[in-house]
């Protein structure tokens, strides 16, 4: 806007303009007659009657059978953890046997000292040092980072990277929320929060090839985000996720909040921890730039909010915690609050 109000001092026409939003332009200027021209970097005619590629449950499914799952080590580790019939030495053993994981986690432990004047070179040190929860925590953030690097640049991330954020983001604020408003164990909380879109990265194989119909969609026809995906693809990301869940052999309520995201008014097993997960990731989309691609009416988060007795202001300190508790959990050295 600052460019076009001194365009306008200036006494300079605008002839033509293009606001961006989810995908580029080229700006083109004819040296000999001075003609210039906005052109977007996707196809943009469309045939009479033509229709976007629809994959079909046949191609997600195979999708589902195809993509590199979460590795078997960190869903040992999450499932002995969730039952608590386990040992730290059990844990480790396990850990032991996957040495990408054995390594991330000492590559934490030791960053989290800053300095590195104590150098962590074993799992029972890192045990110490990060605590049970802590270090099962890494080991299943480092599995999902893995998992949702299959993601392209192109498709629901927008940017490398970018649902990863988002789901640690979620995941971070549904720990807090659960922490303030005890409706929910923040350990549950935090693990549903970073497992709710696993579908998205099934879905995401095939959406970038339909993105310009499937953003226009979601802009035009007013549709939720689950009802787009069902239109273009004949799938939506909650029944992938339901998918994974059940192959993974992920609790019932887990599973519930993967199916339910969306629409928590559907949840029955744990209906709270669902809530906190859809509140946390109704804010997040309107945090992070780019994800705020679902039709949502806001009047729908009153009730949630006034349920789990969370005033304004308690609601805005959390958010404005949010970058702090991103970075830390995000950050590839483990920094901690002081």
């Amino acid at each position: 806007m600052e460019l076009v109000t001194i365009l306008k001092e200036q006494g300079i026409e605008i002839l033509s303009s293009e606001t961006g939003g989810f995908f580029a332009c080229t700006l083109e200027l004819e040296m000999l007659t001075g003609e210039t021209k906005i052109i977007p970097l996707w196809e943009t005619t469309i045939v009479p009657g033509a229709m976007a590629p629809i994959s079909g449950s046949e191609a997600i499914m195979d999708t589902i059978d195809n993509l590199q799952p979460i590795p078997q080590t960190a869903l040992k580790i999450f499932r002995m953890f969730n039952q608590s019939s386990y040992s730290i030495n059990d844990i480790i053993q396990e850990l032991s046997q996957d040495q990408v994981l054995s390594a991330r986690t000492l590559q934490m432990c030791n960053s989290v000292l800053f300095s590195g004047t104590i150098k962590i070179d074993s799992l029972k040190d890192a045990v110490l040092i990060l605590g049970k929860e802590k270090l099962v925590r890494s080991v299943i953030t480092t599995a999902i980072e893995s998992y949702f690097k299959q993601i392209g640049p192109s498709g629901y991330s927008l940017c490398k990277g970018g649902l990863f954020s988002h789901t640690v983001g979620v995941a971070c604020l549904a720990e807090r929320l659960a922490k303030e408003t005890g409706v929910a164990h923040p350990w549950s909380a935090y693990t549903a929060g970073l497992l709710h879109d696993i579908g998205k990265v099934v879905l995401d194989q095939h959406i970038s090839d339909c993105l310009p119909f499937f953003f226009r969609t979601l802009g035009n026809d007013k549709q939720s985000i689950l009802q787009s995906e069902e239109k273009v693809l004949g799938f939506d990301h909650c029944r992938a996720g339901v998918i994974l869940a059940e192959k993974w052999g992920f609790s019932d309520a887990l599973t519930e909040v993967i199916r339910c995201h969306h629409t928590p008014e559907d949840a029955q097993v744990d209906s709270q921890l669902v809530e906190i997960v859809y509140l946390a990731d109704r804010i997040m989309e309107k945090f992070f730039a780019g994800f705020d691609i679902d039709n949502i009416d806001a009047l729908h988060l009153e009730p949630i909010i006034k349920k789990m007795d969370l005033d304004g202001a308690a609601l805005a300190r959390y958010i404005d915690d949010l970058p702090l508790d991103i970075l830390i959990q995000d950050s590839p050295h483990g920094t901690t609050k002081t």
